[in-house]
């Protein structure tokens, strides 16, 4: 692996650590509280709006600027201005739609707000919503450094504004919330100055051009249409879970949203990661309709991610609550706030599994071209998280929100799964991974013994007895993978995923 590919892996943990750690102080200061829900909800809102530009119109920029076939970097500059100036109209456009009511538009994400609730949570959006002015183009800016092959300076972007954000959180807690809100403007406004300068070192220059009538953008658009539909139908699931959850008692959407950061993490630095480095391999292999390579590439990834990933999603669920101890139980986190925290996270921790083997089966579908598949599975697993919602929240609170969120998902993951076997072939020998699953039950389950074993040993010499167990029990649990071979050596070998064609 070159240092360069280190040094972006370096970069992308450092940067989901400090955003975690903005989680962390945020639990801190704040707690489960009303303001912490009324700032989350003034988040999200900003937040679904930025990740539909991001992923939706952003991701179409690349493959755009690349049909171009621009020979000057003068034309890239050009048309990637005219693109910035769209998405600021588009932005602008969605802003002023926003204060025209915004009680409105709150009551989407949290119908069971008070009064007062509601009050705190337009203080907050007011402020923060201008953001998505400076986000709009970070997007953009992204691409053009990715599209110049700076990766590394790409992913630093959002350092300055976690950085901002926890100085925020920090001073609004001595002084006013409000300084919440002008935190993450602020926080905002550094990163694209960031990135507009590092965009500028690598030889972006502004033009101030009318993209209206531009074909390039027209083009764009039509290609974002079935993207951002994709990410908007992903992302009313937050906004059902959030609106929900706010009819429970205050604090809700925090509780929620703290156990959801835990697993987020595990998801975006282990799964994606092990997803990234087979998915060009499998576009690859697609385009040969090589499906026996297909299929082996699929069990080494999918292999990795249930060693990895069962005993971390079992660990917290046994466990629940006394993780959320460890990570949030300080401050203003009071122990009732680690009760409804660790109910949400227990329910979330057993769709973990389902979410990585979901994540390696589309990246097939993607690479042979079909994005509807998908897309009508995110459909599906959509609806039946909101039938699913509203009928567990009645009998288990937020936890039931959670379980919701993990059915759905594994039924999703079931129903691709199916699809791939029909279209494509078997995804995995179900022979081999099913004895595979067995052979990591019962390291799990020896481990779990360890665990509580070197637990009961160590708490009598330390306090940090339970760090203390999980590490000697991680080391038992790799090693028992080495010696029943169900890991081997060649497994963590990166090499193997290129395609011999």
């Amino acid at each position: 692996m070159s240092n360069g590919v280190i040094f972006l892996l370096l970069v992308t943990l450092l940067t989901k650590i400090v955003g975690f750690g903005r989680e962390i102080i945020l639990s801190s200061h704040f707690g489960t509280s009303v303001f912490s829900d009324a700032y989350l909800v003034a988040l999200t809102i900003t937040s679904i709006v930025t990740a539909i530009i991001g992923l939706g119109l952003a991701t179409t920029y690349i493959p755009i600027v690349n049909g171009l076939n621009c020979t000057t970097s003068d034309s890239i500059n050009k048309f990637t201005s005219k693109f910035i100036n769209f998405i600021f109209i588009l932005v602008l456009s969605i802003i002023l739609v926003y204060f025209f009511s915004p009680r409105f538009f709150i009551s989407i994400f949290a119908y069971g707000f008070s009064p007062q609730q509601f009050d705190y949570a337009i203080d907050l959006t007011n402020i923060m919503i201008w953001s998505m002015l400076f986000s709009g183009a970070v997007s953009i800016l992204t691409g053009f450094l990715q599209n110049s092959g700076r990766f590394n300076l790409a992913s630093i972007s959002s350092l300055p504004l976690n950085v901002v954000v926890i100085t925020s959180i920090i001073i609004a807690y001595h002084f006013d919330y409000i300084y919440l809100a002008y935190g993450f403007l602020i926080g905002a406004i550094f990163q694209f100055l960031l990135i507009l300068f590092l965009s500028k070192r690598s030889g972006f220059k502004y033009f101030m051009l009318n993209p209206i009538r531009d074909p390039h953008i027209k083009r764009a658009i039509l290609l974002a249409v079935p993207i951002v539909f994709g990410v908007s139908v992903s992302q009313v699931n937050v906004i059902v879970d959030k609106t929900i959850a706010s009819s429970f008692s205050p604090g809700s959407i925090s509780s929620l949203n703290y156990a959801f950061m835990i697993t987020s993490v595990i998801h975006s630095v282990i799964v994606m990661s092990l997803v990234s480095v087979s998915f060009p391999a499998i576009s690859k292999l697609a385009k040969h309709k090589d499906f026996t390579r297909i299929q082996d590439i699929n069990f080494s990834i999918t292999k990795l991610i249930v060693i990895i990933i069962f005993p971390i999603s079992s660990f917290f669920v046994i466990f629940s609550e006394e993780i959320i101890k460890i990570v949030y139980f300080r401050g203003s986190f009071d122990y009732e706030s680690v009760l409804t925290t660790s109910s949400a996270f227990l329910f979330y921790s057993f769709g973990l599994l389902a979410i990585a083997i979901r994540e390696v089966i589309i990246r097939v579908f993607y690479s042979f071209g079909d994005t509807k598949t998908p897309l009508y599975n995110s459909i599906i697993c959509m609806v039946l998280n909101v039938l699913l919602s509203f009928t567990l929240s009645k009998f288990l609170g937020l936890g039931g929100i959670a379980l919701a969120s993990s059915i759905s998902v594994l039924f999703a993951c079931l129903f691709l799964w199916f699809v791939h076997n029909h279209k494509y072939g078997s995804f995995i020998d179900v022979n081999k991974v099913s004895f595979l699953i067995f052979k990591v039950i019962l390291a799990t389950s020896l481990t779990y013994f360890v665990f509580v074993y070197t637990n009961d040993f160590i708490i009598v010499y330390t306090e940090h007895y339970f760090a203390g167990s999980l590490v000697v029990s991680s080391l038992f649990y790799i090693l028992t993978c080495f010696v029943t071979k169900t890991l081997r050596s060649d497994d963590l070998n990166l090499s193997k995923y290129k395609p011999q064609l």
